[in-house]
């Protein structure tokens, strides 16, 4: 598995989406679930967040078993103890499938992300929240959370950071590919 993670808009999805043309991957992207949880409960309620770790899991753990290589997408608080435990979580569940877990952390200038975050390709497979709200929760976020690394990530062997900035996803995807073998 492939843990892509970065802020809000730093092109997780759309890197994803181009390693997927080029290795052997499925792209399950962050929003497949937020999404589906989300037409019933609450963005952070207890109900949203106890069925999104329930069907997550669940994805994974099949996936594992039966050898499909997934890049999932992840908005990770650094900061945030809770958010590092569900990570251990997913990464528990592959290992003990006998797989292998992968991060890229992407680092995108405040400035493009809010330029990414009204792309077609975007709004095409994110929820269908206004630009503007989605632009305040990046703000918001910005501000709340640490969202990337200073070179200091959990999990050092299999990881690599990309300032994408001005880099096109796919450039990002061949860097990707390249570095670890895919």
């Amino acid at each position: 598995m492939l843990i892509i993670f970065a802020p809000m808009a730093a092109g997780k999805m759309t890197v994803a989406q181009e390693l997927a043309k080029i290795a052997d991957f499925k792209v399950f992207h962050n929003h497949h679930i937020i999404d589906l949880v989300t037409e019933y409960f609450a963005f952070g309620t207890a109900p949203y967040k106890k069925l999104v770790k329930i069907i997550r899991s669940s994805i994974l753990e099949e996936a594992a078993k039966n050898k499909v290589n997934l890049i999932c997408t992840y908005v990770w608080a650094l900061d945030r103890p809770s958010d590092k435990e569900e990570n251990d979580h997913y990464k528990a569940i592959v290992e003990s499938q006998g797989g292998e877990v992968y991060y890229v952390e992407l680092a995108a200038d405040l400035k493009v992300r809010l330029e990414r975050n009204k792309t077609e390709n975007r709004l095409k497979h994110k929820e269908k929240r206004s630009i503007s709200e989605t632009e305040a929760t990046m703000l918001e976020w910005e501000k709340k959370y640490v969202m990337n690394t200073k070179g200091d990530f959990f999990y050092p062997e299999r990881y690599m950071k990309i300032d994408n900035t001005n880099l096109a996803p796919e450039v990002v995807a061949r860097m990707i590919k390249d570095k670890f073998g895919f």
